[in-house]
């Protein structure tokens, strides 16, 4: 996440140190010297875990991945066979036959299923609170809607709702349309925003470290760094986090030294 996105969710109270770590995220060498854990930190903490909870987190995101994938692939099901424009150039899908083209439609329709019932299971155990849950339901109903359209285009009319190959589809689509509905119609109001917290501190500031981690970096990535930075800065005088002296003081600080200013 860049430290501009960070800091529009992050608490009022952290400090200029913070904004800095979040900018050097993913250098793990300037993070160090900042005394601050890395992403080689947490790669390590991961490992620490017992087996069956890191078998637990990798089923967990493999599921979410599968759940994502499957209002796409339950359109692409009817895309094969079909003429793509890909830069200009013409791609040819390879056809498959038909009975699997409904298949893995109506495979993928029932698992997309899960995306309403899930959002509206955990909505009502977060006292029907408003938040970005209705963006999957719009993202279901978009691919469901096309879906029927492919089923058109491959002989089954949407009137035909309740044939084995319509009936996943049209379920996924009704189903995405009354958890909108419940969501937008019937929470007790908006749920807050998270917030995100800072990079935990582990050690000691090495600025000699730190300076040297910064200097071996390119100087197209220094600028990258250095913007970002800029942007967040930004952010933070817009949210009131700090006052206009304390930006123009901290805009003129060289990276990697803006936890002098805390």
């Amino acid at each position: 996440m860049s430290a501009a996105n960070w800091i529009k969710n992050a608490d009022e109270r952290v400090c200029l140190g913070d904004f800095e770590a979040q900018v050097f995220e993913r250098e793990d060498d300037v993070m160090r010297g900042l005394g601050r854990r890395t992403k080689a930190d947490e790669r390590a903490e991961w490992k620490t875990k017992p087996l069956s909870e890191r078998i637990a987190d990798v089923a967990r995101t493999t599921f979410m991945f599968i759940l994502l994938l499957a209002p796409v692939g339950g359109f692409a099901a009817f895309l094969t066979g079909s003429q793509v424009n890909v830069g200009g150039q013409r791609i040819f899908t390879r056809e498959l036959d038909l009975d699997v083209q409904f298949i893995l439609a109506a495979v993928c329709f029932l698992i997309a299923c899960l995306i309403p019932v899930s959002l509206v299971t955990e909505w009502f155990r977060g006292g029907r609170l408003l938040g970005s849950d209705w963006i999957p339901l719009v993202y279901v109903i978009v691919f469901a809607s096309l879906g029927l359209v492919g089923l058109n285009a491959r002989g089954v009319p949407p009137s035909e709702a309740l044939s084995p190959v319509a009936l996943p589809v049209w379920l996924s689509l009704l189903l995405s349309v009354l958890a909108l509905v419940a969501l937008l119609g019937f929470s007790k109001g908006k749920a807050p925003k998270p917030v995100y917290p800072a990079i935990p501190v582990t050690g000691e500031i090495d600025q000699d470290a730190v300076d040297a981690a910064i200097l071996s970096l390119t100087e197209e990535k220094r600028t990258e760094l250095a913007k970002d930075r800029e942007l967040a800065l930004t952010t933070a005088l817009e949210r009131g986090i700090i006052d206009r002296t304390t930006f123009l003081t901290a805009s003129h600080t060289d990276l990697g030294h803006l936890h002098e200013l805390d």
